[in-house]
């Protein structure tokens, strides 16, 4: 258990930096392609495909919601990453009335 919270922690305080100076910094990946990859981070799990367990320990909805903010706000490109969290938005609603037996 404290061995997957040591990992939770460093996979947080690793990721988001990583992507952040990818994209502004280095300009290695596009806005797109960073928006892409939180996207795909956030449907992984609703996915039929069991996720590693690193990519499952990634963080919460709410700070890839944060990190969508700031890169939109750092990159000037609002289109992606606001499609990423409308994705985001859309995933939570589904899981939500999968769980309640809606679906």
């Amino acid at each position: 258990m404290a061995g997957e919270h040591h990992l939770r922690l460093h996979l947080r305080l690793i990721l988001a930096p990583m992507l952040w100076e990818l994209t502004l910094r280095f300009n290695v990946l596009p806005a797109a392609a960073t928006a892409a990859l939180l996207a795909h981070l956030c449907a992984l799990p609703m996915s039929g495909l069991e996720a590693p367990p690193r990519l499952r320990l990634l963080g919460s909805e709410r700070e890839r919601g944060y990190g969508c903010t700031g890169l939109s706000i750092a990159t000037r490109q609002m289109v992606p990453f606001i499609a990423t969290l409308l994705l985001m938005v859309l995933l939570c609603e589904f899981a939500a009335v999968r769980d309640h037996g809606w679906v």
